[in-house]
This record gives C-alpha cells, sequence and structure tokens, in this order.
C-alpha cells in the first residue's frame, strides 16, 4: 500500500499473519503518529494477529542529487520487493534514480502501446502480478491500495 503525504510517497507492507507492518521511506523519516491506530482499524477484522506495531524496511535514502523526486519510484520498488515480483529485482538507490526512472517510463510506454494495438479484452494481453495463490483467501479489490486499477498490477 503506498500512502502520499505533501507530496511523498512512503510505503507500507502487511503480510498474512504478522502483527508488524513494514515501512519504507526514501527520506528515512518516521510514519505519523496517527497512522498506527488508523492501520490498526483498517485490518481490525482481517489482520490475525492484530497489527501491532510499523517497523522501518531497509530502503535507500534519496538526497538532492541521489534520487531527489524518485520517492515514489523507491516506495514502488520497496513494495515490489517484498512480493518478490520479479526475479532478480534490485533495491533501488539514488546514485540509479535514473535507471528506475526510465524503467518505469518503459514500462508505461510498453503497456499504453500494447493496451492501443492489442485485440481482444484486457485480461487477453495481461497477466496479473501475483499468482491465485499469494492472493487466495483475500477478499479485498487489488486496487484498494491505490484507488484505482494500477497498470503495475498486471504486465502485459
Amino acid at each position: 500500500m503506498g500512502r502520499v503525504d505533501e507530496d511523498h510517497f512512503t510505503a507500507f507492507i502487511y503480510r498474512r499473519g504478522s502483527s508488524i507492518i513494514d515501512y519504507g521511506d526514501s527520506m528515512h523519516k518516521s510514519p505519523a503518529r496517527h497512522i498506527l491506530p488508523i492501520l490498526q482499524w483498517v485490518f481490525l477484522d482481517i489482520a490475525h494477529p492484530s497489527i501491532t506495531a510499523i517497523k522501518h524496511g531497509t530502503i535507500a535514502k534519496q538526497s538532492i542529487g541521489r534520487g531527489g523526486g524518485s520517492c515514489g519510484i523507491a516506495a514502488y520498488n520497496f513494495i515490489e520487493l517484498a512480493a518478490k515480483t520479479r526475479k532478480r529485482l534490485r533495491p533501488w538507490s539514488g546514485s540509479e534514480a535514473q535507471l528506475f526512472r526510465d524503467a518505469a517510463l518503459e514500462d508505461l510506454i510498453r503497456f499504453h502501446y500494447l493496451a492501443t494495438q492489442s485485440d481482444g479484452t484486457f485480461s487477453d494481453w495481461t497477466t496479473k502480478v501475483l499468482d491465485d495463490d499469494m492472493t487466495s483467501g483475500v477478499s479485498a479489490d487489488l486496487s484498494i491500495a491505490t484507488g484505482y486499477t494500477d497498470f503495475n498490477m498486471f504486465i502485459p
């Protein structure tokens, strides 16, 4: 799940069966104090055991000249690494921020091209990033984390 706060993206990861939410912030700030009670309320009837803490995950720090403005890409990479969606995926780093931005742009362009040039329906030319067994027992809509059906949840 991604979160935007004052034009800055961070990431929260809930793992089924865990009482801890992992948190990734490329500015290395702590989550707002009110976030834990909100997440406890959101996961009240979903998470067993109950959420008790937020733990800082490993994420490189961005700064001016070292990935500044790449917080969304860094947060997305933090989530991808946790979900193990791609083999040989490297952790985001400020020194390679431009490469990560270029890869994201390439993915968007490829996805747009396939979307406009492919015959059939969306499900005919895409595959879910997360296997059905990874989401078994989860009745929530996969778009809940972003508020819309994110193209990153599917690959061409």
